[in-house]
């Protein structure tokens, strides 16, 4: 990204001969290729399978390495300008110790760092019934694929049982941590937790990267450029689309650009 546009020409070319015609070394060449077109087109372009994708995980990280670029250089930093979307209360937000405190609902919790969990969950479970229950916090993946949202000591797939409690509670859980349902084993366990909740459960596959601030009163910012992934009670797979169409049946509506 550094380079000038006519300094990538000409590493491109140079590896196109040393690499390419010269050894025949057709992998490394089409790697550096994919990457140039990353750099100068500013989109996902096909890698036609020259990664690999590690176990566990849905794509291959230099596919998210990419996305991640792109999505740091773009208008909106991912998202559009703008995209947001208006839940019906009343609902609910928990967000994590050192994250603004983004997400406002008609009920709005600020998770120390360490605080039990289940403590959390009995909060939430004391509430009446919420349209919307959104987590706040910073998402992590591990090398294997495991997946933890850092709120209070942590959401892994250890206190999956504990979204029992929100049974008959919830209609739909947003959860807003940076690629919550980005690996296999992240999406076992958003799965898992719609299924244990019996509701509706939003999670990205890729960056909550919008932008910082504080939104209005009952808006919230997935969109599609997070590359959501949508559970339905029964642990199934709905698509985005089809979840989005559902907004007047599940409480909330959707103001999209596009």
């Amino acid at each position: 990204d550094k380079l000038k546009a006519d300094k990538r020409e000409e590493v491109l070319n140079a590896a196109e001969y040393v690499l390419k015609r010269m050894r025949g070394w057709t992998g490394p060449y089409d790697r550096i290729k994919w990457a140039i077109d990353i750099v100068t087109h500013q989109r996902i372009v096909p890698n036609n399978g020259i990664f690999t994708t590690a176990p566990g995980f849905s794509e291959p990280s230099e596919v998210t390495d990419a996305k991640v670029f792109i999505a740091e250089r773009t208008k909106g930093q991912g998202g559009q300008k703008g995209d947001s979307i208006t839940l019906a209360q009343p609902s609910m937000a928990i967000n994590a110790a050192g994250m603004n405190i983004r997400y406002q609902m008609q009920v709005t919790r600020s998770v120390s760092a360490g605080k039990s969990i289940d403590d959390v969950f009995n909060d939430i479970a004391a509430q009446s019934s919420l349209k919307h229950l959104i987590f706040n916090s910073h998402g992590s993946v591990s090398k294997e694929g495991a997946t933890t949202l850092d709120l209070g000591a942590g959401i892994n797939s250890s206190n999956n049982e504990l979204f029992k409690k929100l049974t008959g509670k919830v209609g739909v859980i947003w959860i807003c941590g940076c690629l919550a349902a980005n690996s296999e084993s992240g999406k076992t366990d958003c799965a898992a937790r719609a299924t244990n909740a019996g509701a509706y459960l939003v999670a990205p596959a890729f960056l909550m990267s919008a932008g910082g601030g504080a939104l209005p009163m009952g808006r919230m910012d997935m969109n599609a450029h997070f590359l959501p992934h949508v559970f339905n009670p029964n642990g199934g797979d709905v698509s985005w689309s089809s979840f989005v169409s559902q907004q007047a049946r599940l409480g909330f509506k959707a103001h999209f650009a596009h």
